[in-house]
């Protein structure tokens, strides 16, 4: 997301290659990459281009200063952030997915739900939402924390966000109910819904949980409300 930050700010004229060496790994597999290093240099070999959308987040930092920034894969609130956190001190001698499983435990531990008011620009026109979870993933690409299937069906390039959100609020039933995300069936066995959006504003209410309820910004951790969201369509070229 530093790259798309730059190429975005700075007109969107260069193309972005992609080899995955991050923890999660996960944008490469919305773009359907084998993880391997021929495979990468291949793609960028060939030079074939596909536009994909950008996340545009605009948000306050714990200084109070207005801070605007891009994120190409997934933006999401309150668990995802605090697992990144975590995950930034934790060993990955054992590989990603090991990596953010203890950094998920230790996350659930401290996690607070949050309560939002959201205003929701989408295909059906604008409304107010409110939501209490202890999760919600704004999702241009369809995984995040190496490997979890959070938006089976959002599509880089169709100028929507897919919004997930979790349902429970205690601890031991999101617990239970997440496990689904990695195949992708949380949606549908009920523990989630999904809605679309091009655009939203995001406010935290309840002060009790703004140490926690941090932002995951395609898996780097931020902090601070309120949040100004928008889909830019088609805003950076990506080899695939």
């Amino acid at each position: 997301s530093e790259v798309v930050d730059g190429v975005v700010r700075g007109g969107g004229q260069a193309s972005v290659g992609v080899i995955g060496q991050g923890t999660g790994g996960d944008f490469r597999k919305s773009l359907d990459i084998p993880h391997r290093l021929d495979a990468y240099l291949e793609r960028l070999k060939k030079r074939d281009e596909k536009a994909v959308d950008v996340g545009l987040l605009q948000y306050t930092d714990t200084s109070g200063a207005r801070v605007q920034t891009h994120f190409v894969n997934i933006l999401s609130l309150g668990m995802g952030g605090l697992v990144d956190q975590y995950i930034a001190d934790a060993s990955r001698a054992l590989g990603g997915t090991i990596a953010y499983f203890a950094a998920s435990t230790r996350a659930l531990a401290n996690i607070r739900a949050g309560k939002l008011r959201c205003t929701v620009t989408g295909p059906n026109g604008t409304e107010e939402k409110r939501i209490d979870t202890l999760m919600l993933a704004i999702c241009n690409g369809q995984y995040f924390g190496s490997g979890m299937h959070v938006a089976p069906t959002a599509k880089l390039s169709d100028g929507l966000f897919d919004i997930v959100t979790f349902h429970a609020t205690s601890k031991l039933a999101f617990a239970a109910q997440s496990r689904g995300v990695y195949s992708g069936s949380h949606l549908k066995d009920g523990v989630a819904t999904m809605f679309q959006a091009e655009k939203l504003t995001i406010e935290l209410l309840n002060d009790d949980a703004r140490d926690v309820f941090l932002l995951d910004v395609d898996g780097e951790s931020r902090s601070g409300f309120p949040l100004d969201i928008s889909v830019l369509p088609g805003a950076v070229r990506v080899c695939t």
